[in-house]
This record gives structure tokens, C-alpha cells and sequence, in this order.
């Protein structure tokens, strides 16, 4: 997957699911804000309401086409690293 940053900074990967998608975004932030991350369902091309419910290996994938989307900056991705020992 190419990533998919705009020149805003946003970024977004989507994972097809069912009949809905699953999208993770990276928000445009301010100067000196952290990132933010939106995760949400999506069915038709509208919101879903309620939680976002997936299963682990639906989670796995929609972290691994963020990652390679952009969507996930190195910063964040070297403080998971830190902080995860496995």
C-alpha cells in the first residue's frame, strides 16, 4: 500500500468489512499539538453510530495498512516500540 498523506498531514487507510469500512485517519493537528487518530465505521458512506467493534485480527490489519499508509507517524511508532515488550 503507497502511503496516503495530504499535504495537510492527514492520512487515512480503510479496511473493507462486510457490508461497512473501517477507516483510521490521522487528524490535521495544530503547531505543537500531538497527533490524533480517528477510528470509525463506516456503511454507505455514512457514519456509523455506537462503538467500532473488531475482532484481533481485524484490529492487526487495520494497524498494519495504517502503518503503511502513513497514517501512523515514526514518532508514535518508535514510543510503541518503547513501551511494548513482548
Amino acid at each position: 500500500m503507497e502511503k496516503n498523506v495530504q499535504p495537510n498531514g492527514t492520512a487515512s487507510a480503510k479496511l473493507p468489512l462486510n457490508d461497512q469500512e473501517i477507516r483510521i485517519e490521522r487528524l490535521a493537528a495544530e503547531e505543537n499539538e500531538p497527533g490524533r487518530i480517528r477510528l470509525s465505521g463506516w456503511k454507505q458512506d455514512q457514519p456509523l453510530p455506537g462503538p467500532l467493534v473488531l475482532s484481533e485480527k481485524e484490529f492487526i490489519e487495520l494497524v498494519h495498512q495504517a502503518i503503511h499508509a502513513g497514517v501512523l507517524s515514526h514518532d508514535f511508532l518508535g514510543k510503541l516500540r518503547e513501551r511494548i515488550e513482548i
